[in-house]
């Protein structure tokens, strides 16, 4: 019936988030993770790839998509192309579509890095929560240098490469005012977003 063709529509993309890495080379103010130096083996990530697939092809999902997260992922970029290569693999031998994001700062991407995700179809998404001061305020390096010229530097090498970042944007108090100016700048450059509203940890 129509209820039961829409749910199918709604469950055909199975995700998995593969957290590669807790480490990081930024210390954003927001962060809640320990910048330990505890990194996924590509044994584990092998495994969780063969996983998702037994499970998707178990109930009938069409797609998978795997997002690479951290820590800062592009610190383990060599195991994001070795596990996707694999995924693309596994993807063609059981006809079922894979899509791929990984989740940056941005901070440490390069031109080769880019070549290698275009050439794998992934997909990039960047924070960035403000122009300038807005953004540096809550997203800097350990020694508290802001981070927002090397991020805007990585949005402009990407765009020059032809490949569309998305930007991933959070909210907090120390941001929230010039939210404005951030989603208009997003907007003009026609870049692909998505906002996030952070909240203390009371626990």
């Amino acid at each position: 019936n129509q209820m039961s063709a829409s749910l199918s529509e709604e469950h055909s993309l199975l995700e998995a988030w593969l957290h590669l890495t807790d480490r990081c080379n930024l210390r954003c103010a927001y962060c809640y993770l320990p910048h330990a130096v505890s990194d996924m083996s590509l044994n584990t990530g092998h495994a969780i790839i063969e996983a998702t697939f037994r499970s998707a092809l178990k109930h009938g999902y069409r797609g998978i998509k795997f997002k690479y997260a951290g820590g800062e992922p592009l610190l383990r970029f060599s195991l994001i192309e070795t596990l996707h290569r694999y995924a693309r693999e596994l993807a063609n031998k059981n006809n079922v579509q894979v899509d791929g994001v990984i989740l940056s700062n941005g901070t440490l991407l390069t031109p080769e890095m880019i070549e290698t995700i275009k050439c794998l179809e992934l997909k990039l998404m960047i924070s960035l929560d403000g122009i300038g001061d807005a953004h540096d305020r809550q997203r800097f390096y350990p020694d508290g240098q802001g981070t927002f010229n090397d991020v805007y530097r990585a949005i402009e090498m990407a765009l020059s490469c032809d490949l569309i970042p998305q930007i991933s944007i959070t909210v907090s108090h120390r941001n929230v005012d010039h939210l404005p100016e951030l989603v208009q700048w997003v907007l003009d450059k026609e870049l692909p977003f998505s906002i996030n509203f952070y909240r203390e940890n009371i626990l």
